[in-house]
């Protein structure tokens, strides 16, 4: 009797244990991301980061990019025309229109406060690269402050003027304005 007894205690258990999981697997909402504690992800109801900003960058007349002691002003002067202090950037060199295409579909994949306020551990106190976009009339498309990157190497630390949050955007939005900067420099005069 003791054997049969046993027998319907492991059934049992083997019966919890399958509906368990059963309800695990079947019985959860997935629907919506899995939240946890430490830091959040911008989704929306497609479960899509979201926009650092939304405009288009046909609209985008002017970029300027400064780093530490130096800044450039680039000009649209045709659809796919931009000029820098008088010169006519090589669309060769550098094609401006891409590098704008791609910045106006950045993502924030993280957002967080930074710890007592300070800036300066994720490099936006004096950040490695700002870059300000505007469209007619100066008015203001995007303006972002670049810092260090990201610990996991695939994000950089952002910051938008005014907001108190620290972002991080995939590292790709920015290598081109590394390479804009590159571009920018070794331009001949008087083109």
């Amino acid at each position: 009797m003791a054997g049969k007894s046993r027998l319907w205690v492991w059934g049992l258990v083997l019966v919890a244990g399958v509906a368990g999981i059963g309800w695990q697997v079947f019985g959860t909402d997935t629907k919506g991301p899995v939240v946890r504690p430490g830091h959040h992800h911008h989704h929306g109801d497609a479960h899509e980061p979201h926009k650092l900003y939304v405009w288009e960058p046909e609209d985008a007349l002017r970029l300027v990019v400064r780093v530490p002691g130096r800044e450039w002003v680039l000009q649209r002067t045709a659809p796919a025309q931009w000029k820098t202090d008088q010169q006519v950037m090589d669309p060769g060199v550098f094609d401006i229109n891409a590098y704008l295409n791609l910045l106006s579909q950045a993502r924030i994949d993280r957002e967080f406060l930074p710890p007592d306020n300070d800036f300066k551990p994720f490099g936006l106190e004096q950040p490695a690269i700002e870059l300000i976009i505007t469209g007619q009339g100066d008015t203001p498309l995007a303006a972002l402050s670049v810092g260090h990157k990201a610990p996991d190497g695939f994000g950089r630390y952002v910051r938008i003027p005014g907001d108190e949050n620290v972002l991080i955007v995939p590292d790709y939005q920015f290598r081109p304005a590394e390479q804009l900067l590159q571009a920018v420099s070794s331009q001949p005069p008087g083109r």
